[in-house]
């Protein structure tokens, strides 16, 4: 091989690997940004001072990515902004749980000795039951014992609500699932109207508040129906992609749900500002009606 083939050859090795570290670098920086801990969790708000954690409310927000708020819009900020400084929120979400996840971490949420807990958990566990590359993803990534299915989510939300009855004060509040994606017919609607049953089952059953977003966000949708421009099939891409817009170009959610035609989402899972607000505000009216009727007590 000549001299000046062989520094030819290096020198298309050399920018080939400078492009794939830079590659890395930037799944690796995505990565971290989504999989980041919000300040506010359990874990954080338990090592706090005592006098601290017992100067106001304390309303614990448990779930999945959804409240997590790193691949979707942040419901919990956006009740933190509603009620300043009086009121303690937690951040209980972890990106991709289903309920068993939930119920395994649960010592964290009682140990914050919450006033007012809600409960948004179940989309994950309906995504794993959609395709079979779905439940060997979730039963890899999560830990899962078994195959995820309605009645295993049954059992364990419904476990999660006796331990919070039994360990707790808190006033709890179960949500009722989003859609997946926005169409209102079809396979994806009808999964989640079998697990938003069970949830209101379990509410009526243990005398806990039901929040029925899915049919606020059904109202929403019938009159401003989307128009979505990838299938659920693309939906692990699409998320991939929101993830990579909001981070690398900084993009807002709102914005990257517009370029994707959407009216809530900013994929199939995940939601925009709008989406999110619409637990900000089912929320906001659980605690403030508790508030009411503590204050009509005296």
């Amino acid at each position: 091989m000549s001299t000046q083939l062989l520094e030819t050859f290096l020198g298309i090795f050399l920018i080939f690997l400078v492009m794939l570290i830079l590659v890395l670098l930037i799944a690796y920086y995505i990565n971290h940004q989504v999989m980041k801990l919000p300040d506010n969790t359990p874990k954080t708000y338990i090592r706090k001072k005592h006098p601290i954690r017992n100067s106001k409310p304390v309303v614990v927000c448990v779930g999945d990515s959804l409240t997590h708020g790193r691949i979707s819009s942040n419901y919990i900020n956006i009740l933190q902004s509603r009620f300043g400084t009086k009121f303690e929120f937690i951040n209980a979400g972890i990106n991709s749980n289903l309920a068993w996840n939930v119920l395994m971490r649960l010592d964290e949420v009682i140990e914050c000795k919450p006033d007012f807990v809600t409960i948004l958990i179940g989309t994950n566990d309906v995504n794993a039951t959609l395709s079979v590359r779905n439940m060997k993803d979730y039963i890899k990534r999560m830990n899962l014992p078994k195959h995820a299915d309605l009645n295993w989510f049954k059992e364990s939300l419904g476990q999660i609500v006796v331990q919070l009855k039994e360990n707790t004060e808190a006033q709890i509040a179960l949500i009722t699932l989003p859609t997946i994606g926005e169409s209102l017919e079809g396979e994806l609607y009808d999964q989640i109207k079998d697990y938003n049953q069970i949830i209101q089952d379990i509410g009526e059953k243990h005398d806990a508040d039901c929040l029925t977003l899915d049919k606020v966000m059904k109202d929403y949708l019938s009159k401003n129906p989307a128009n979505p421009r990838f299938s659920y099939e693309n939906g692990m891409r699409l998320m991939v992609w929101s993830a990579i817009q909001h981070y690398l170009f900084l993009r807002s959610w709102d914005s990257i749900s517009r370029r994707a035609g959407f009216e809530l989402h900013l994929d199939y899972l995940h939601l925009n500002s709008k989406g999110a607000s619409m637990i900000a505000d089912l929320i906001e009216g659980f605690i403030r009606s508790h508030i009411n009727m503590q204050i009509k007590r005296f």
